[in-house]
This record gives C-alpha cells, sequence and structure tokens, in this order.
C-alpha cells in the first residue's frame, strides 16, 4: 500500500499526512546525521532519544510552504496524530519538542502498524485447517505413515544404545508404499491409489515428502506432518529407549555407580576430580543418605619428569645417576571412600555389575 492509501486507511486528514511526513522527513535525516557521527572521528554516537527531539520550530517553515499555518500545527493537528499513536509531543523550557512513534514511522513508509497489523494466523490455527483441508483416505495414510515413522525413529535410537551406531535420520526414516499397506489396506484403496492421488495431496500440504528409489515410491514424513497429526489426533512420539535409571530410588544410577567406580580404580591416590554437579549425592556433608565420598588429605610423590621425559625419548642416561634426588613429597586433596562407602561398595559390588555391565568396578584393594 502506498504511503497515501496506507495514511487514508488510518483517517488522516490532508493537513495531517502533510504534517506527518514533514515530521517523518526530518526524523530520518536525524537518524543519517547520527549514524554518520558515529562512524567519524569528530564526536560519539548520540542517544536516540537526543537526536529524535524535533523542535516545533523545525517543523513550522514547511509546513507554512504548504499553506499550513502555525495556529492549525500546534491545535488539532499534532493531537490528530498524537491520538493516533504516530508522534508524541510534550512542551520543554516553553518549546514544543516532537518525536515519532514507530507506529507514525510505520505510517509514513506506506507500511502497517503493529496496532493496525492484521494478526497473523497462529500455527495451531494453520495445523488445525490443513487437517480439515484433508479427506478420510488422506487422514487414515498421514496417521499411517506418522507410527511408521515413530517405530522407525525408535528402532534407530535403540540401535544407537545398543552400539552407539545409527543410520542418517534420512535413511532410518525412510518409509515404503509396503510399509504402511497393512495400516490403510482396511480403510482406504490399493497402493496405486495411494501413489497417484493420496501422496500427491499430501506432498501438496507439506505434510510429506516423496522420492522414487530404485523403482519404488519412498516416503518421508515432514515435522509440519508430525504436528499435524499430534495435534489433530491426540497422538504423542513414541519414547526412545529408557534411560539407564532404576526404578528404585535407593540404587544409584549410573552416573552416581560410575563415580563409586572411578574412585575404587583409583586405589590409595584417591581421584582428583569428579562431576562436579552429582558428587554432591555422595559426599560425605552433603548427603545424609549415601556419605559414600570424602575429600581426603594424601600424599604422593611427584615424579622426576624431565629424567623421565629424556629415558622415554632416549636423550639420556641408560642408567640412573647414583646422585638421583629423591622424589618430592607433596599432600593434595583427593575423592576417597568413607567407611561407609567402603562398605557399601564391597557389599553391592556384584548387584552393580549386573546391572550396568558396562562400567568397570574392580574389587576393593586394602585401605583404598
Amino acid at each position: 500500500m502506498s504511503p497515501a492509501g496506507e495514511q487514508e486507511r488510518h483517517g488522516l486528514g490532508e493537513s495531517e499526512r502533510i504534517c506527518l511526513d514533514i515530521i517523518f522527513r526530518i526524523d530520518q535525516g536525524r537518524e543519517a546525521e547520527s549514524r554518520k557521527r558515529y562512524w567519524s572521528d569528530e564526536e560519539k554516537y548520540v542517544p536516540a532519544r537526543i537526536w529524535r527531539h524535533i523542535p516545533l520550530g523545525e517543523v513550522v517553515p514547511q509546513a507554512r510552504s504548504h499553506g499550513i499555518d502555525l495556529e492549525e500545527i500546534d491545535g488539532f493537528i499534532l493531537v490528530g496524530l498524537a491520538e493516533r499513536g504516530l508522534i508524541t509531543h510534550e512542551t520543554v523550557g516553553g518549546v514544543v519538542i516532537l518525536s515519532m512513534t514507530t507506529d507514525g514511522r510505520s505510517v509514513a513508509r506506506g507500511s502497517e502498524t503493529r496496532t493496525t497489523r492484521r494478526s497473523k494466523t497462529s500455527a495451531a490455527e494453520q495445523r488445525r485447517r490443513t487437517w480439515d483441508a484433508l479427506g478420510d483416505a488422506a487422514r487414515t495414510t498421514l496417521e499411517a505413515v506418522f507410527e511408521v515413522d515413530q517405530e522407525k525413529d525408535a528402532a534407530n535410537k535403540r540401535r544407537y544404545h545398543q552400539s552407539r551406531k545409527a543410520l542418517p535420520a534420512r535413511d532410518a526414516r525412510r518409509i515404503t508404499l509396503g510399509d504402511i499397506e497393512p495400516r490403510i489396506q482396511s480403510h482406504v484403496g490399493g497402493l496405486e491409489d495411494q501413489a497417484s492421488q493420496t501422496l500427491p495431496a499430501l506432498a501438496h500440504h507439506g505434510l510429506i515428502e516423496t522420492e522414487t528409489i530404485d523403482g519404488e515410491p519412498s516416503i518421508w514424513i515432514t515435522r509440519q506432518g508430525r504436528a499435524v497429526v499430534k495435534q489433530s489426533t491426540g497422538r504423542t512420539a513414541t519414547p526412545g529407549p529408557a534411560r539407564s535409571r532404576p526404578s528404585d530410588p535407593s540404587v544409584l544410577s549410573k552416573g552416581l555407580w560410575t563415580m563409586m567406580a572411578t574412585v575404587a580404580r583409583s586405589g590409595t591416590d584417591g581421584v582428583d576430580y569428579l562431576y562436579h554437579g552429582a558428587v554432591g549425592h555422595l559426599l560425605e556433608g552433603k548427603s545424609d543418605e549415601r556419605p559414600f565420598l570424602r575429600r581426603a588429605e594424601v600424599t604422593l610423590q611427584t615424579a622426576d619428569t624431565d629424567s623421565e621425559q629424556e629415558t622415554l625419548f632416549g636423550l639420556g642416561a641408560e642408567e640412573p645417576s647414583a646422585s638421583t634426588e629423591p622424589a618430592e613429597l607433596k599432600t593434595v586433596k583427593r575423592y576417597r571412600f568413607t567407611a561407609v562407602g567402603r562398605a557399601f561398595y564391597t557389599e553391592h559390588l556384584d548387584q552393580y555389575r549386573e546391572l550396568y555391565p558396562t562400567i568397570e568396578a574392580p574389587d576393593l584393594l586394602p585401605d583404598s
């Protein structure tokens, strides 16, 4: 819509449109000057709340050139523009200061304002309309495609959790006509009808994608297609494989048992670092139910790193020097078992080995 047409739609008279255009041009000129000033080295950037203040005296001369006098501008024209939310005006030190609003700039440019912009159709309403536009055969076919898609996705997730290998989503979720035939044959026509009529209709609505591979039609449901089915039928996505979390809250989760096994593998040296977010569930003084670990002072020997590296790379003597200095001792804090933690680990070791077979959980050494 042209600026004049947009302004007429807001009920602006000719004098109001002229004044609004004058204020807009001054506003835009000030903005351009401010940006130029910002990129120059002469002055710093001036905040918008300052440079967008327009004294009425700058508007009056240009308005007079269009046959609009001062009293008219200072009277009903400014009030009319302000009532429509296109400008603001205030008197500062006896001077009338004008400022354009965002809606005022939109009207001057000829675009819709925030207050009069047509409300966009919500995504939920669009999905509802799409579902209503589908025939019974198309709906049945889309539901079947959705079900197969969810089953294939769940199978791919199980494959990943079992072997840490998964197919690319495009390959894993590829659906053939044979996959959906048992689900639709009692409700709609044969496969030939699906390929020639129903599938193109679903693809037209952006609910599925189709491609012919090795002479056979292949189908993928789109995100929009899943959303339409979920909203319209109340179906939910098929859950993936359950996490390795015991149903009994008294049993340690896989993450907590991993920390227990890590401390056990460390022997008498202890562990310098554990997952800080979860270790509190096992730490003495923080957990009343499981005070299994503590931060204890441990005395360690620091190796002669330089001598070790020289021997390792063949740079040093083959036999250690007789004057080798003794290793330095230092005291550090490490995670170690409490007496309660040692007893729990020893008593339940076989149970957790069976529950979490992938975690290396050794027998405890004495005094570890």
